[in-house]
């Protein structure tokens, strides 16, 4: 090869087919870390999953549009995490459903885990399944104990 072209010098269209070609489908684990009680009470988002390194790369990447913020609403300081909804599985761990209610519908894959012996889930925390409706067949349940 005699000559080796910049990437910034490429058309725009083949770097975003480029950035495009970087997204792959990853599991993000989220939890909710539910700290005090009554007036006190405050939700706090937790996820060990790392950014994505194409929205670390540059500006023109994170333009794309392959991830977005989510879950800055159970955040009470707004935090948030990077995720491609129509290919990541969220993780949401042994968190309950009802933290995850308000970005419910644009969750596609969802994994959580459960204790086999815990009878609270068959009673009544399995109804609040019917939220994550957008699923679609694409519910993970990791059974422990």
């Amino acid at each position: 090869m005699d000559t080796f072209h910049l990437f910034p010098l490429f058309p725009f269209e083949l770097r975003a087919l480029i950035w495009r070609s970087t997204v792959q489908p990853r599991t993000v684990e989220v939890r909710v870390d539910d700290r005090g009680s009554g007036l006190e009470r405050r939700l706090h988002l937790v996820s060990p999953t790392p950014v994505p390194a194409t929205i670390q790369a540059c500006r023109e990447a994170r333009n794309l549009g392959l991830y977005e913020r989510a879950f800055s609403e159970i955040d009470a300081d707004g935090r948030y995490v990077w995720v491609n909804w129509d290919i990541d599985i969220i993780s949401i761990g042994t968190s309950y459903f009802y933290h995850f209610h308000p970005c419910a519908l644009l969750i596609k894959r969802l994994q959580f885990e459960r204790d086999n012996t815990e009878d609270s889930f068959y009673h009544w925390e399995i109804n609040d399944l019917d939220v994550f409706c957008q699923c679609q067949g694409n519910i993970y349940l990791l059974c422990r104990g």
